[in-house]
């Protein structure tokens, strides 16, 4: 179990809440509720009414819509730092998604309750949860552009670009999750992914090696995206 000095670290570095006062603060680390999750272990179901706002402390949480067939589909995969729950929270409608521990996991719940009084505190927490609820917009409808309107190589190309980011020194990284889910994320089978990255390795444009991709050829990735 995490102490209050961290969990208060934790609350003054999510984006949300950067504008709280002190004593907002320790509000929130007395009220908050740290939630130990083992691997596969469920923090909500898919219909279930959700009235908290989780952070990612450590591990990683998936979200995922389950159809009627059993057949999942990753929304998006939480790691450290990440929040999840903001609209949920707003809405009170059933969640169209499911949250699920994919390791060992610890988050941080905040009730409705907390995040209603820290706005009356401070307007600008308002503007910060527009800013990062219009972000997860912007991302959800840019996944659906990408699974709609590109080929799977060009989802699998524009993945890797992404995960580099900005930094144009930047050749390598680890994959954030296994490659199971984030196939499912980008609307493939896993089957499908590997036979991908085994091109794009054969044209000498990546190298992997496990959970390690190395970019050989960064210019051939951007033409492949």
């Amino acid at each position: 179990m995490i102490d209050s000095r961290r969990i208060s670290q934790h609350i003054r570095q999510l984006p949300l809440f950067t504008e709280l006062t002190p004593d907002i603060v320790d509000l929130f680390v007395e009220r908050v509720r740290v939630v130990e999750l083992t691997r596969n272990e469920i923090v909500f179901h898919q219909g279930q009414t959700v009235q908290s706002l989780f952070s990612v402390i450590s591990g990683q949480i998936k979200l995922v819509v389950t159809a009627p067939t059993g057949a999942e589909k990753v929304v998006e995969i939480a790691g450290s730092g990440r929040s999840f729950g903001e609209a949920l929270m707003f809405l009170e409608r059933p969640s169209p998604v499911s949250a699920q521990a994919v390791v060992k996991t610890e988050l941080l719940e905040i009730s409705s309750e907390l995040i209603f009084s820290a706005i009356d505190e401070s307007p600008r927490i308002c503007r910060a949860l527009l800013a990062g609820l219009s972000y997860r917009l912007h991302h959800l409808v840019s996944d659906l552009e990408t699974c709609c309107l590109q080929t799977s190589t060009e989802r699998v190309a524009r993945f890797i670009v992404e995960e580099l980011g900005a930094d144009p020194r930047k050749e390598s990284f680890t994959f954030p999750a296994n490659k199971n889910l984030i196939a499912s994320q980008l609307n493939l089978a896993p089957e499908s992914f590997s036979r991908i990255l085994h091109h794009l390795s054969e044209k000498k444009i990546i190298e992997v090696h496990g959970r390690e991709l190395t970019v050989l050829d960064k210019k051939r990735l951007v033409l492949e995206s």
